[in-house]
């Protein structure tokens, strides 16, 4: 059974930075020992609507990784400038960009033969991801660590 042995590390997580997911478990036939799909799919649901549909061949340990920052990219932007400020007198209110976006994760195979998806098991869990990078924070926790030091 196809299941999800690796997610982003944490529930909130930032778009600009890779956000892995590992698939294993592709079923095998019983009577050849061969795998019965020559891919895996990954599904990135954002608010009951699928916008990714991804498939990719076992690697030789037979998992597939991928990195699904670039379908993240598509549904977050960076934050309005002065967007906390406004609300002042005779300022219009104003709403922020999509800072962030949920999604969840569906994971099965290819059906050889009519080339669908199998589903073959989800994720209860809602990942969200915000504009950030990956970079920064490390680069951010780096220097409050030397501060402290």
């Amino acid at each position: 059974m196809v299941t999800i042995t690796q997610t982003p590390t944490q529930v909130f997580d930032q778009a600009y930075g890779p956000n892995p997911v590992t698939l294993d478990g592709m079923p095998v036939d019983p009577g050849t020992g061969v795998f019965i799909s020559n891919k895996y799919v990954l599904q990135i649901w954002r608010l009951g609507e699928l916008i990714a549909d991804i498939r990719q061949s076992p690697n030789r340990a037979g998992d597939a990784i991928f990195d699904i920052q670039n379908v993240l990219q598509n549904f977050v932007k960076p934050s309005k400038n002065s967007i906390e400020e406004t609300g002042w007198i005779g300022d219009n209110i104003a709403t922020s960009a999509n800072e962030s976006t949920p999604y969840q994760l569906k994971s099965g195979y290819e059906d050889p033969t009519t080339g669908l998806f199998v589903e073959q098991g989800s994720l209860e869990t809602v990942f969200l991801d915000f504009g950030g990078t990956k970079t920064t924070m490390k680069c951010l926790i780096l220097q409050l660590y030397t501060y402290q030091l």
